[in-house]
């Protein structure tokens, strides 16, 4: 048989681990948000960057390396 606070110490460990994980859930989504609305928003810092990369590559600012 188990000390009462033995089960009370169990109890408070277990509601930890789930405060845990809840709340790495938490970020996990807010970032999942955040990213997703900056790939849907077309004139965010991201979505203008991977943009410029795809449309002119190593020409960027107009500007040719003849090396």
């Amino acid at each position: 048989m188990l000390l009462p606070e033995a089960v009370a110490m169990a109890q408070e460990a277990r509601n930890s681990r789930y405060g845990a994980v809840i709340v790495g859930a938490d970020l996990i989504a807010e970032d999942t948000r955040r990213a997703v609305r900056a790939r849907r928003d077309l004139f965010s810092p991201e979505s203008e960057a991977r943009i410029c990369a795809q449309v002119v590559g190593e020409r960027r600012h107009g500007v040719l390396d003849n090396h």
